[in-house]
């Protein structure tokens, strides 16, 4: 099956085999996820997520699927190693029936008792100075389009100003990130006199 129908049989089939499905199917078509997330009419930061639940391990994704938490506590989960995700789950599992918590905030606690944080949560702390360099290095290297530059921008901007960023922010940050990294912007040689600036990028992008 097309990436596209394995979307849309989301509501028909198991939870943890359509994750798998669309993982397979993503990585075998010809979208980035930009643009997958334009052909199936979805955020990236959503559709990021979706797809590092399937980057779980085999008991990990059960005890994901019997837990099933919130969806804005996934990407902490899922960017978290093995301890992390387990406690994490386990937390997200008390809280269950409660209605005055967020899971996002949960999650992070749990993980940062077990690990010491989550790639989510050091990347929802890097700074606005952090911010923006990786925007200054999207534009010497000629990566990402003006949409993405912009969403740096007034990252850098809200964190300048004292403001968090939300969770859905925080995981668009962390996609553009992490595509600045694979293109090469980014990274532990750089010939540009940035190494330490790369060096905190590239960390805070490293599951524990």
């Amino acid at each position: 099956m097309k990436f596209e129908e394995i979307w849309q049989s989301r509501d028909s089939t198991d939870f943890k085999a359509w994750v798998i499905s669309l993982s397979e199917a993503f990585e075998n078509s010809p979208y980035s996820l930009q643009t997958a997330s334009k052909v199936i009419g979805t955020r990236p930061a959503e559709l990021f997520a979706i797809l590092q639940i399937a980057t779980l391990n085999d008991e990990l994704l059960d005890e994901f699927v019997r837990v099933m938490p919130p969806k804005t506590s996934w990407l902490s989960i899922c960017s978290s190693s093995d301890d992390g995700a387990q406690a994490a789950l386990q937390a997200l599992e008390k809280l269950k029936g409660h209605t005055s918590y967020s899971p996002w905030r949960a999650a992070e606690a749990a993980i940062e008792t077990a690990t010491g944080g989550s790639v989510h949560s050091k990347v929802a702390h890097l700074n606005s100075t952090l911010i923006l360099f990786a925007l200054k290095k999207a534009k010497s290297y000629e990566v990402l389009g003006d949409r993405e530059r912009n969403a740096l921008f007034n990252f850098a901007r809200s964190k300048k100003a004292g403001k968090s960023l939300t969770p859905k922010q925080v995981a668009y940050l962390q996609i553009l990130l992490t595509r600045l990294v694979e293109a090469g912007a980014i990274r532990s040689d750089s010939p540009d006199g940035d190494i330490n600036e790369c060096l905190e990028i590239i960390e805070a992008l490293r599951e524990q």
